[in-house]
């Protein structure tokens, strides 16, 4: 029921909106409400915001936004960083950007890390001993001399060779470490997988005497020439590589006299070295028969080539083409040919080889074996690399002296 009370409050009630309004004023309205959110960096990376606000790269940025905004945050790595996640109020977003609902004050967390390279690992060499000589790495990176050491970083499963390299009148003494293995070989092969730690070690040879072995490496390093026609592949000057011996110097297979070639890689006897003896064993194939004469010469140049084979009816002359020492030895009537059988000494040889002027330690070396009355009655037959003992040369010799740098320099 409308009472006349209530028409008099309707009333003034309008009368006083009448007043204000005549008056020029408005009625209050709520304010906005902003929110605080606020962002913080680690690592190496960056946080940018949309609507724009924040962006920072590191440490912590803030920027108010209106209440109810969505604010999409996107993570940027830096180079060598990844983005690793998020925590606080984007906890939950995965890898990627992060949508914060602007109903409160927010807080959020971006964290990057330092990408490590899988695998790199430390190989780390050390050479120690007397004389002059370094070791190298391929590839690159060790290049230490005696009484140091150096350190390079690979990446796993890389393949490195270090190689000796030892001065004239200095010697290898030989590997240790994860080279142990290779005694003392000029080269050795790692794969890294691991950090790795190798030494080695050097000796100044003046006035000492040296002997060293020295093996054929390969099967092309001891072959036959054929001194006359066997057949189609192998006409006389054919040379063979592949045989499962050494005739020397009468192939009975083939009903064909021969001329030996022997070549021996790695030679490691410095320049200006004393050959004090020298010989080469060799290892009974079968016996043979009668009484060969052979005539043992070296190679004349300062490092001997690879023995090519043929077999293809090519006559390349590969062995007895090449160049001849002035020294030479004769071995006659090889005995006893038993399970082993040592040539004479063949130092003058080896001794003018080693007494040029473009040979250095590491060349290769070989010898040429011929006879003037080998045939069906008198050759003798030895193992050869695909027979599984080939023939071995041993040196020995003594550096009197180092080379004198200023006298070499003076005489060019």
């Amino acid at each position: 029921m409308i009472t006349r009370h209530t028409v008099k409050s309707i009333a003034a009630i309008a009368v006083a909106l009448i007043v204000l309004v005549a008056c020029g004023t408005t009625p209050p309205v709520t304010p906005a409400v902003d929110h605080t959110l606020s962002v913080t960096v680690v690592g190496g990376g960056s946080v940018t915001s949309a609507p724009a606000g924040i962006n920072v790269a590191s440490g912590t940025a803030t920027a108010d936004f209106a209440a109810g905004t969505d604010v999409t945050l996107t993570p940027v790595a830096a180079t060598g960083f990844a983005f690793s996640g998020w925590t606080g109020a984007c906890i939950g977003a995965g890898m990627g950007a992060c949508i914060v609902d602007m109903n409160a004050d927010k807080r959020a967390t971006a964290t990057f890390t330092a990408i490590v390279a899988a695998g790199d690992f430390t190989l780390s060499v050390s050479v120690t001993g007397t004389g002059e000589g370094t070791v190298t790495s391929a590839p690159a990176g060790i290049d230490v001399a005696i009484d140091e050491s150096d350190a390079a970083d690979f990446a796993d499963g890389t393949a490195v060779t270090l190689t000796a390299n030892p001065a004239n009148g200095t010697g290898f003494v030989g590997w240790g470490e994860a080279c142990t293995d290779a005694g003392d070989d000029l080269t050795c092969s790692l794969t890294l997988t691991a950090d790795t730690m190798v030494t080695a070690e050097f000796v100044e040879l003046v006035g000492v005497a040296i002997t060293v072995d020295f093996l054929i490496v390969e099967g092309a390093d001891d072959a036959e020439e054929f001194k006359s026609d066997v057949n189609a592949f192998f006409p006389a000057g054919g040379v063979q590589v592949t045989s499962s011996d050494i005739d020397l110097t009468y192939d009975a297979a083939f009903g064909a006299g021969v001329v030996v070639g022997l070549r021996y890689q790695g030679v490691s006897i410095p320049a200006g070295a004393v050959i004090d003896a020298a010989t080469i064993t060799f290892t009974r194939h079968a016996g043979g028969n009668g009484a060969p004469v052979l005539t043992v010469q070296g190679e004349a140049s300062d490092s001997a080539a690879p023995i090519v084979g043929d077999g293809d009816g090519t006559a390349s002359f590969g062995i007895s083409g090449r160049e001849h020492t002035v020294a030479s030895t004769e071995w006659a009537n090889p005995t006893p040919w038993d399970e082993t059988s040592v040539s004479p000494d063949l130092a003058d040889i080896v001794q003018e080889i080693v007494d040029r002027d473009g040979w250095a330690s590491g060349n290769a070396l070989a010898f040429i074996i011929t006879s003037e009355n080998s045939d069906s009655a008198n050759f003798r037959r030895a193992q050869s690399f695909e027979g599984g003992n080939p023939a071995v040369l041993s040196v020995t010799y003594t550096v009197l002296a180092l080379p004198d740098p200023e006298a070499e320099l003076s005489s060019r």
